[in-house]
């Protein structure tokens, strides 16, 4: 058997021994360095739920709308302190600098006075949200009125020179024939006791409305009146005043007017229920008016003009 040229085993130390291996010298620097990165998360997630919790820390969508969240950590131990301490300012102004400032509450509503109210009206005049007689599409003038002798007790009469324009409305205004009948005394109270022979031609006195900018405005009542040149006996030889209207169709186009200045030509009559022991109505005539089938009023005025002998107009 040739002799080996292997050196000796004492050389290389026995052959059961473990072989080494080559370690970093900062292996242990890295170990230790991972173990406070785990144990300080561990230790901020501990503490974000017990603030959770606790009501200490919330958070709210980011008022930039960028996707960030806003936590109110700062404001919420503020208060916490606050409660329980009359001197919070050091603890406040450290948080402030450390944290940021707290979320400001929104600001308070602006203080507005309450509106004033407004008087109340009269039956002469409109009411705030009802259109005024210069709003409306048809123009009522009364150049002269006089009260008259009625037919029977308890009925008393009303003579009126009036003069009417279509200021607006498109399709024209038809105030003769039956029409006339919507040119109406207006007044604040149901005219209880009216009679009339013709009430089977022009109506009975019925609930009329004013035009107002949002809505239908609390009701009026409107008296029709007498059919054209119907009179009724006060004696054998002496009569009521009687209504000069013309009897035909007479369209106004907008911007017309009608209005007759002669005696006993273009002039109304209406009859004036009153009660017979006070001798007095029991509602204020308002004005004139012009109607529609509808009820509502076109136009209207306030104003009868000036009073005069009826046998002058």
């Amino acid at each position: 058997m040739a002799a080996s040229n292997l050196p000796p085993p004492e050389l290389f130390g026995p052959l059961s021994a473990p072989r080494r291996t080559l370690q970093p010298r900062n292996a242990g620097i890295v170990t230790r360095t991972l173990r406070a990165v785990v144990v300080t998360l561990a230790t901020l997630i501990v503490t974000a739920a017990a603030f959770t919790a606790a009501g200490l820390w919330t958070y709210h969508a980011d008022p930039t709308g960028k996707g960030a969240v806003v936590y109110d950590f700062a404001g919420r131990i503020d208060r916490l302190f606050s409660e329980t301490t009359q001197h919070p300012t050091g603890l406040q102004q450290w948080l402030a600098r450390t944290f940021g400032p707290p979320p400001q509450p929104p600001p308070a509503p602006p203080h507005r006075e309450p509106r004033h109210t407004r008087p109340a009206t009269t039956a002469h005049a409109s009411p705030p949200s009802a259109l005024t007689p210069a709003e409306l599409p048809i123009a009522v003038t009364v150049s002269n009125y006089s009260y008259c002798d009625g037919p029977r007790v308890g009925i008393g009469a009303l003579k009126i020179k009036v003069t009417i324009t279509n200021r607006a409305l498109a399709l024209g205004l038809n105030i003769g024939g039956s029409n006339i009948y919507r040119i109406e005394l207006l007044v604040d109270a149901q005219p209880s006791g009216w009679s009339s022979p013709w009430a089977s031609t022009s109506g009975t006195p019925s609930v009329v409305h004013r035009l107002t900018t949002s809505a239908i405005e609390s009701p009026w009542w409107a008296i029709p009146p007498n059919p054209d040149r119907r009179f009724e006996y006060l004696a054998a030889d002496i009569g009521t005043f009687a209504t000069h209207w013309p009897d035909t169709s007479l369209i106004l186009n907008p911007g017309q007017s009608y209005g007759d200045p002669a005696n006993r030509h273009g002039d109304l009559v209406y009859y004036l229920p009153y009660n017979t022991t006070t001798q007095t109505t029991t509602y204020r005539v308002i004005g004139i008016g012009v109607t529609n089938s509808d009820g509502l009023i076109l136009g209207y005025t306030t104003s009868l003009g000036a009073a005069n002998d009826p046998n002058n107009f």
